[in-house]
């Protein structure tokens, strides 16, 4: 399964700036300081409200999703949904264990 991306720019004319909330997901992600062995430093985090806000989104939040337990992505995922109109995930993608979204995203139907 092969997913695309791409940056589409919010209309402003049309109505109120999409709510968009971003999760950064994985264990191995560390906010700042100097990383420990099986550590990376948050790069999207930081790197993607202002991305968001320059489309014309607005950023309602920005939330570490740890891959343990099994489950949290999910959790969040659809109680983030009842306020926010998109819902950016970055991470979590590959076909590891502890990778959910692709089968958060087939369980739920999305295409």
């Amino acid at each position: 399964m092969d997913f695309d991306c791409e940056l589409v720019e919010f209309n402003g004319e049309d109505g109120p700036s999409p709510r968009v909330r971003i999760l950064v997901t994985g264990d191995e992600l560390i906010p700042s300081g100097r990383p420990a062995p099986g550590q990376v430093r948050d790069a999207l985090g930081p790197l993607l409200p202002p991305l968001v806000h320059t489309l014309g989104g607005a950023v309602t939040d920005v939330r570490p999703v740890p891959d343990h337990p099994v489950g949290s992505l999910a959790t969040v995922l659809l109680t983030a949904s009842y306020d926010s109109d998109v819902i950016l995930v970055t991470g979590s993608t590959s076909v590891g264990v502890t990778d959910q979204l692709r089968r958060l995203l087939a369980e739920h139907g999305a295409r």
